[in-house]
Parts: C-alpha cells; sequence; structure tokens
C-alpha cells in the first residue's frame, strides 16, 4: 500500500472554563516552527452565549474561536468545532481531508519542529491514528501507548463495577496516583545511576512505527483515512472514554493506531481535573465505563 506526505493541519483544542490555559496553549502553539500553516480551533465549552468575546481576540486567518453555550464534553466540543470549522472551509477540504490533532489545553510542546516532523512523516492508508510521545508532568512517564493491546471483556466489566461506586472509584484513583509516584520515584533513581552498555534505553527507528490498540485521549492525531470511512468524535459518553471509541472504529474499519517516539509533547495531568475526581465527575466515568463495557465488550 502507497504511502503519502501529509500537508495540512488542522488543531482543535477544548475548553472548559480554563481560559488562561487556552492562551498559554494558543501561544505556545504558535512559536512551534511551521504553525503559520496550521489552523487552530478552539472548542469553547464555556462560552456564555454565540457571541462570548472571552476568547474572541485570538481570532486570526489561523485561528477560530468557536463558541459553545453549554458543555458538551470533550469529544463532544470537538465535534462541534470540526463540523464548524468544515462549514467555513469547505473549499479548503475539496482536495481531501487533513491531519486532525484533538487535544487539551493543558499539552505543551517543547520541540519547535515538532509540526515539521509531523508533516513530513508519510503514513500508509490503513493507518488511522498517530500516538505522539506526551511526557506526564505527574509521573515523569509517557502516557502513549495508551494500550499495548485490546482489553478483556472481563476487564472492561471490572472496570464498569469499580467505577460506578463513589468509594471505589477514590480508591482506585488513590492507588493509581500511588503507583505513578513510585514509578517516577524509579525513574528519578535509575536517571541518577551511572550508565552501563546493558542498562542503555533501546530507542525506537522512527521508521518502524509501533502498532497499538490505543493513543492517550490528552492529545489524538487523526489521519485522513480515519474520516474517509466516516470516523468523526462522536462519542456516547459524556466524558471520559474516548480512547477505546476511537479504537474501537478503527478496529472495525481495519484502520492502526501507531505510536511515533519522535513527536514529542508534555501533558500537565489532571491540570483541569484535579487529583481527586468530584462527585459528579465520577457519575461521568461511572456511565462512560457502563457505556464502553456495554456497547464494545457485552
Amino acid at each position: 500500500m502507497e504511502n503519502s506526505a501529509l500537508k495540512n493541519i488542522v488543531l482543535i483544542c477544548v475548553n472548559y472554563n480554563t481560559d488562561a490555559d487556552t492562551r498559554n496553549f494558543v501561544a505556545s502553539v504558535q512559536k512551534i516552527l511551521f504553525s503559520d500553516q496550521v489552523d487552530i480551533v478552539i472548542a469553547n465549552n464555556s462560552a456564555k452565549n454565540d457571541h462570548d468575546a472571552a476568547l474572541k481576540d485570538l481570532e486570526n486567518q489561523n485561528t477560530m474561536v468557536v463558541n459553545i453555550p453549554e458543555n458538551l464534553g470533550y469529544f463532544g466540543g470537538a465535534q462541534a468545532a470540526w463540523e464548524c470549522y468544515q462549514k467555513t472551509n469547505f473549499k479548503k477540504l475539496r482536495s481531501g481531508y487533513p491531519l486532525v490533532i484533538v487535544s487539551n489545553v493543558d499539552i505543551e510542546f517543547p520541540d519547535s519542529y515538532f509540526f515539521e516532523k509531523l508533516k513530513k512523516i508519510k503514513i500508509h492508508s490503513d493507518i488511522g491514528v498517530l500516538a505522539a510521545s506526551i511526557i506526564s508532568d505527574l509521573s515523569q512517564r509517557d502516557c502513549n501507548p495508551f494500550l499495548h493491546q485490546r482489553p478483556s471483556r472481563l476487564r472492561m466489566h471490572f472496570y464498569k463495577w469499580i467505577f460506578s461506586n463513589y468509594l471505589s472509584c477514590q480508591l482506585y484513583q488513590l492507588l493509581g496516583l500511588g503507583k505513578l509516584f513510585l514509578k517516577s520515584l524509579v525513574k528519578i533513581k535509575q536517571t541518577q545511576m551511572p550508565s552501563s552498555p546493558s542498562t542503555l534505553p533501546v530507542v525506537e527507528k522512527p521508521n518502524d512505527p509501533l502498532h497499538i490498540y490505543a493513543a492517550h485521549g490528552c492529545m489524538m492525531i487523526f489521519t485522513p483515512s480515519y474520516f474517509n470511512l466516516g470516523g468523526n468524535f462522536v462519542h456516547g459518553a459524556f466524558l471520559y472514554g474516548e480512547e477505546i471509541t476511537v479504537a474501537e472504529f478503527c478496529r472495525k474499519h481495519h484502520l492502526g493506531t501507531i505510536y511515533l517516539p519522535e513527536l514529542k509533547a508534555r501533558h500537565r495531568e489532571h491540570g483541569s481535573t484535579g487529583l481527586f475526581y468530584s462527585r459528579s465527575t465520577i457519575r461521568y466515568i461511572g456511565k462512560s465505563s457502563r457505556y464502553i463495557a456495554d456497547t464494545y465488550f457485552s
């Protein structure tokens, strides 16, 4: 199957009561080389009305603000922004779909060559999603691959049970944070130890990408093939679990997801949700875990 070089990039970021983070995000993106060739679309989920002026000053030739008077969630906001972009730029899209990045606003791009590297990558037409290396500020570990392989039915229904209860969900979150803390300590200790030939890290080959089941939802990169086969950002739950919805769409349509460590970003993890979940957040997690388990793992 032939490779095709990707030229056009659309970056959709989703804001909900994080205007300062959104401004910082857009400013950081605009410092990257070739950012003037990237269309930035801000899905403003926290707009008070259709004419909210809170972020309107960010608009320019390459930046669009889509005000959404009600919170539609992460993928809900991204879908509304994507539909608005398509209507506004239908002439530009006549030649085909662009590469579309959907991102939280707590993502940073320390690599000023991010877009240049992305533009140079040649991707098979049977690839639907790209996963970058996204280092978490919380654990200092890579968020990707999110899932190497498709989880079992038993595992997903176990999650459905765990996340259906406030106490069990908080306990699971606490254990997860403890695990991340221990892993970060191990990583720090390893970096302080002198390297020997037997402990040198294995460097991924840029031309030999790793095929995985799912990319982390904090930033996902969608290829034209994803949209050519009817892909979008419609998710059956309000928040959480978007990674599985995307992975299952790709699985159904025989599209691959690949991990590309040469694409580097950082994630200020839990910057918008906090370290511990509120009761409303847990309700969303519970509903999403039930939807995922019952829809794809029944």
